[in-house]
């Protein structure tokens, strides 16, 4: 969408003031209008309702008003086809300043949650029209938004869900850990050092050559358990 600035009569005025002068101009406020004013009027020809003025960001050869467009502010329904800035000198009356044409309408209804941020350039410098070409994201609405974070919340829960009911979901993963049962074999304990004590098993089988429990003591061999290995000795 495309918006067509032009000077009214009276605002072509006030800035070749402001300029011969030397006297600061004020952008005071933007206004909606649901009909095309004439350049010559000194008063919108249908003003529906006051916007908001979100910021006023200066540039070499002037500024760029980014005014604010909520539907929910109108008093009833109408067509947007124009908008207009108004301006004035220090300590003067505000006039019509400037009236920005859309090149397509677009329906204002007070029950909706439309929301519209335009882009509206002042030059300093005199000028009987500019383009100004109106971001496409002031046409994203509230509701748009809103959809969208909702759709995304309903992707996010349906693919929890679908993982949550897919029993080999974590099948490869759990493929790669041993249960907490298994057993290593003795071959698998080829070096290293035991942190700790460590014992035998008991066993009878005492011609089987196999890792036994072995006790150096000065007193005879008492207690005990089969397979143990007592070593008396003198100290």
């Amino acid at each position: 969408m495309k918006m067509i600035g032009m000077y009214t009569a009276a605002g072509a005025q006030l800035a070749a003031r402001a300029l011969a002068e030397g006297k600061a101009l004020t952008v005071t406020h933007a206004a909606a209008g649901s009909a095309l004013t004439d350049p010559q009027a000194t008063v919108m020809a249908a003003r529906e309702q006051v916007l908001t003025i979100h910021s006023k960001t200066a540039q070499d050869t002037g500024c760029t008003v980014a005014a604010v467009l909520n539907a929910a502010d109108a008093d009833a329904s109408y067509t947007l086809r124009e908008v207009a800035l108004f301006a004035s000198l220090a300590g003067e009356d505000e006039v019509l300043y400037k009236l920005f044409v859309l090149d397509e309408s677009l329906l204002v209804e007070p029950d909706t949650d439309l929301v519209v941020t335009v882009y509206l350039t002042e030059t300093i410098l005199p000028a009987q029209q500019v383009q100004v070409n109106v971001s496409q994201q002031g046409l994203v609405t509230q509701a748009i938004c809103t959809q969208t974070a909702r759709e995304e919340a309903q992707a996010i829960q349906a693919n929890l869900e679908a993982h949550a009911a897919d029993t080999g979901a974590h099948s490869a993963l759990f493929g790669q850990k041993a249960n907490t049962s298994h057993k290593h074999g003795a071959a698998d304990v080829q070096s290293g050092t035991f942190t700790g004590i460590v014992a035998a098993m008991s066993s009878t089988a005492y011609t089987t050559a196999q890792v036994r429990n072995i006790v150096l003591n000065t007193t005879e061999p008492s207690g005990g358990s089969n397979g143990l290995v007592w070593i008396k000795y003198t100290a």
